[in-house]
C-alpha cells in the first residue's frame, strides 16, 4: 500500500493510518487515501498459485486487472524484462520517493518466508544489488 502526499510517496502517512482505530482510522483514511499496488498473485478463485512460475502468476494478475476492470485504488505495479527500462525507472521514480526495485526470476515459484534465492533488490541510493 502507498499513500501519496504533495507529489511523493508518504510512508509516514501510511504508518499514521495504521496506528488508529475506529472513527480516527476512518478520518485518517479520508485524509490520506491509500492505493494498493499489486505485483504478484498468490491465490485466485480458490486456487493456490505458489508453485507456478512468476511469469504465469503475473500473467494471471494482469488478466484479473483487465477482467475486473480494476483501477484506483488498485494499481498494477509496472513490470519489465528490460534492464535499460528498469534503470530509467530508478532515475525517474527516485525523486517521488521510490527507493528501489524488486527483481524476480520469471521461472521461480513463490517461496513463503524464504529470503534470497531468485529475488534481488536494487535501491536508488546505491544502485547496487543485494539479496532480498
Amino acid at each position: 500500500m502507498v499513500v501519496w502526499a504533495e507529489g511523493r510517496l508518504a510512508f509516514d502517512r501510511l504508518q499514521q493510518r495504521a496506528r488508529h482505530t475506529g472513527a480516527a482510522a476512518a478520518r485518517m483514511a479520508d485524509e490520506n487515501p491509500a492505493q494498493f499496488v499489486c505485483f504478484d498473485l498468490l491465490h485466485e478463485a480458490g486456487e493456490q498459485l505458489l508453485s507456478l512460475p512468476y511469469t504465469e502468476r503475473r500473467h494471471r494478475l494482469e488478466q484479473l486487472f483487465e477482467r475486473a476492470r480494476l483501477g484506483p485504488p488498485w494499481t498494477l505495479c509496472p513490470m519489465t524484462t528490460s534492464r535499460d527500462e528498469a534503470e530509467r525507472w530508478m532515475t525517474q521514480w527516485a525523486p517521488v520517493g521510490v527507493e528501489g526495485l524488486l527483481i524476480k526470476d520469471g521461472t521461480s515459484a513463490y517461496r513463503p518466508n524464504a529470503r534470497g534465492g531468485s529475488n534481488t533488490s536494487c535501491t536508488a541510493a546505491t544502485t547496487s544489488s543485494s539479496a532480498a
